[in-house]
């Protein structure tokens, strides 16, 4: 499912690779599609909360939070923030792939 969702967002294949991917994985693991989709709000409350503290590092843990299914995208924006010195560009980068995420889900 990630690398379809990956090669989506980086615009290297159309959205429906990555659509068709995220239905398998409910098709074949219900309850980790739940709570992929159950903890997509926590993962935005945490970029909300870490936006408004601006330019300070993020939590050392903060790809960790949540259930491990969301840990590559977690991770992803933690290491991007921080490599673009968490510029504007890199929160709506950010942001942009939790969207994606949520409408994956929804």
């Amino acid at each position: 499912m990630w690398h379809a969702f990956w090669a989506a967002h980086f615009s290297l294949t159309g959205p429906k690779p990555a659509k068709a991917a995220f239905e398998d994985l409910g098709r074949e693991y219900p309850k980790l599609r739940a709570s992929f989709a159950k903890s997509l709000p926590e993962f935005s409350r945490d970029l909300k909360q870490a936006l408004a503290h601006g330019r300070k590092p993020l939590d050392p843990e903060f790809w960790a939070k949540g259930p491990p299914c969301l840990r590559p995208a977690r991770s992803f924006c933690q290491m991007y923030l921080e490599n673009n010195d968490f510029s504007p560009a890199s929160w709506r980068d950010c942001l942009a792939l939790l969207e994606d995420l949520a409408g994956l889900a929804g």
